[in-house]
């Protein structure tokens, strides 16, 4: 996480296990990683704006 004047970004990943139809795939009850990046914009203390990336193909792609 990094912040400069008023916008923080933040790049994460999680390892959840994929229990659900997801992009029409079927249940797997696998692990699964999953990465993305949020950016805030703070205007007054509130966030003003946000903006959200992330690869849902790269779930999809795993071996499951």
């Amino acid at each position: 996480m990094f912040a400069e004047r008023s916008q923080v970004a933040d790049r994460s990943a999680t390892s959840p296990v994929h229990q659900g139809g997801f992009l029409g795939l079927p249940t797997s009850g696998q692990q699964v990683r999953a990465e993305g990046i949020v950016i805030f914009r703070f205007d007054a203390d509130r966030v003003a704006e946000l903006w959200y990336q992330a690869n849902d193909l790269q779930i999809a792609a795993q071996p499951g």
